[in-house]
């Protein structure tokens, strides 16, 4: 006889969402209970959402130990400052930086959910620390480094916002450009920045900083 139930899906669980606490070390694993987890000491586990914000007291100079697969990655920092490195961030999901602290990514990521940046400054140490989809910029400044860049991702920027891209060496947007945002190259940014995708769906303004 048949079972009304065979087709029934069950719920999903909903991810946790982790605060980076950095209570024990500055590395990112899954054996060390850096995170806190509704205020109470947890390891990470893969697919949960992983957030930085200002309430770690230590240790926010970071190193990811494998490749993990976070939902997502939230930086809402405003006061501390975050460097990341090591293995990659996997994985389908996305990075987003708000608030107007600063973040470092040194480390070659494949996550495919796109990076989003809206505040602060994000320095990319790495070509592919952005993971391999979309950039969206609405607000705060995009970094190159000290020895320059090369982006590969296509980058929106979003319409009646400003982002600052600067650069102390060559800057190089290999994706393509939408949006109708505007674009300022910072006034200390002491040589190039090259537009080398397809623009046609750029509808905002690039300029100069005075």
């Amino acid at each position: 006889a048949s079972s009304s139930e065979a087709g029934v899906t069950p719920n999903a669980v909903a991810a946790a969402a982790l605060i980076w606490s950095g209570a024990v070390n500055g590395t990112w694993d899954t054996t060390t209970t850096n995170w806190l987890n509704a205020g109470a000491a947890a390891k990470f586990q893969n697919g949960s959402v992983a957030i930085f914000d200002d309430s770690a007291q230590v240790n926010s100079t970071i190193s990811l130990s494998a490749n993990y697969s976070p939902g997502n990655v939230i930086f809402n920092n405003s006061a501390r400052t975050y460097s990341i490195s090591g293995s990659s961030i996997a994985g389908s999901g996305s990075l987003v930086k708000q608030s107007g602290g600063s973040l470092t990514l040194n480390n070659a990521s494949t996550f495919s959910g796109g990076a989003t940046i809206s505040g602060g400054q994000v320095t990319v140490g790495n070509n592919t620390a952005l993971g391999t989809g979309t950039i969206t910029l609405s607000g705060g400044t995009l970094f190159g480094g000290g020895s320059g860049c090369t982006l590969a991702n296509p980058i929106q920027i979003q319409t009646n916002t400003a982002t600052t891209i600067d650069c102390s060496a060559n800057f190089t947007l290999n994706g393509n450009l939408s949006g109708g945002g505007t674009i300022t190259r910072s006034a200390s940014a002491t040589l190039s920045l090259y537009l080398g995708g397809n623009n046609s769906g750029f509808t905002g303004t690039y300029q100069d900083e005075n």
